[in-house]
């Protein structure tokens, strides 16, 4: 153990030393960021043990490793998908705090959705890796594209990310449907965007192109199994940028072999990383990126502004703003 007297902020991820370099730039006073060397978790046992504070992002908290930090009181998560990666009821018993942060990469992710979105509706990757060894593919890749605008889009989840989405589609004068359980949009502002509440089957049979927007939890995760893809017009896009469990992999797979779905864009996994030999990586029409919707460098100096914020005023006066009861 240190020893210090300044509060210790543990990331539970190992994070590269360029962005621990920057997270340390805008440490606030009294405060020092402690990470880790390796992905080891002897190494988080141990440095825990200095922390008041916990950051978790993609990488989950186990209960045992929080057990080492028996001065924890307080866990920030980076994101607002907690309930898969946190030990919810070990905080609750020992009266651990939790914080999460909806701000910084809205933005961010409604971004890398509308990139992969397009990357999928072009071949973008394989028409990249076809090139490089000689293929010019200009007669098959032309007549196997498609343009955004004439694209009918289902957004699943109409939270903060989904309207970013639905924004941002509305300028290429894309319209669809959305399915939230828990958001109703007034009407006024879905005909601004151009999108009508539906329920799920509705939005599924309607939808060239499903973008997922909710966390993974009890109720959805495989929320798109086999059944919801077999609803889906033929050649159908899916884009996932939010949790790698809403969606069966195995039947996703299934349904890319037969032609059932046309193109496939994923940012995250049911397992990260993934098999790199698994027939998903490998399949010529799935588009990948290893879970950095959210990571760019303006959202996580927005991200940490506000967490740093949120620390200061926990110390000291224990007040939190986006505080989760548990």
């Amino acid at each position: 153990m240190s020893g210090s007297s300044k509060v210790g902020i543990f990331y539970n991820s190992q994070i590269p030393e360029r962005l621990a370099i920057l997270l340390r730039d805008m440490l606030p006073d009294g405060f020092e960021l402690i990470t880790l060397e390796t992905d080891d978790d002897s190494e988080r046992r141990e440095k825990i043990q200095d922390a008041r504070i916990v950051v978790v992002a993609a990488k989950p908290l186990r209960e045992e490793i929080l057990e080492a930090g028996s001065n924890v009181k307080l866990v920030h998560h980076q994101g607002v998908s907690f309930q898969d990666t946190l030990p919810l009821a070990a905080m609750k018993a020992r009266g651990i705090r939790l914080a999460i942060t909806p701000g910084g990469t809205t933005e961010s992710v409604a971004e890398h959705t509308i990139m992969l979105m397009l990357a999928a509706l072009r071949h973008l990757p394989y028409a990249d890796s076809q090139l490089r060894q000689d293929q010019w593919l200009i007669n098959e890749l032309r007549l196997d594209s498609r343009e955004l605008r004439f694209c009918r889009v289902g957004i699943v989840g109409m939270g903060r990310i989904g309207q970013a989405v639905a924004r941002l589609l509305n300028a290429f004068g894309t319209t669809g449907s959305y399915y939230d359980p828990q958001v109703a949009l007034p009407k006024e502002e879905e005909r601004r965007l151009g999108f009508e509440k539906q329920d799920l089957e509705t939005v599924l049979r309607s939808s060239q192109i499903l973008t997922l927007h909710v966390p993974c939890n009890e109720h959805t995760r495989h929320i798109i199994d086999e059944k919801a893809m077999s609803l889906l017009p033929d050649k159908a896009v899916i884009i996932n940028a939010a949790r790698g469990g809403l969606i069966d992999e195995i039947a996703l797979l299934a349904a890319l072999s037969t032609g059932k779905l046309g193109a496939v864009a994923l940012d995250c996994f049911e397992q990260e990383p993934p098999d790199p030999k698994s027939g998903l990586i490998q399949h010529p029409n799935v588009v990948l990126t290893p879970h950095i919707a959210a990571g760019t460098r303006d959202a996580i100096t927005e991200k940490w502004r506000f967490m740093y914020r949120n620390m200061v005023s926990f110390t000291q006066s224990g007040h939190l703003e986006n505080e989760i009861a548990l």
